[in-house]
């Protein structure tokens, strides 16, 4: 699978009134996950492909990890052999944690 670098993107800060919604960043992969896979991507030290020797599976961990220390969440859709795309889903803030506009 591909280095998941890219995922670490920080989305660019919006004003207040327009963070209302849930913002969403996806990534497409050019490579599918087979379907016995998916439930377990997410686990440290879990490679889907184990016929490639680089990386250590701890890519997808620490995005999801990452993403539920800040109360995001992280989906992926898969076809074997036509593609992946992983959404970061990025709640709204609540009122009280917003900066002043």
């Amino acid at each position: 699978m591909q280095c998941l670098q890219e995922l670490a993107v920080v989305p660019p800060l919006v004003p207040a009134a327009r963070a209302r919604r849930p913002k969403r960043l996806n990534h497409d992969l050019p490579v599918g996950i087979r379907a016995s896979a998916l439930s377990t991507i997410f686990r440290a030290f879990q490679r889907a492909d184990d016929s490639r020797p680089d990386g250590l599976g701890l890519g997808l961990y620490i995005v999801k990890h990452a993403a539920a220390l800040l109360g995001h969440r992280v989906e992926v859709r898969s076809v074997e052999e036509r593609g992946s795309t992983f959404t970061v889903i990025a709640e709204a803030a609540r009122p009280e944690l917003r900066p002043e506009d």
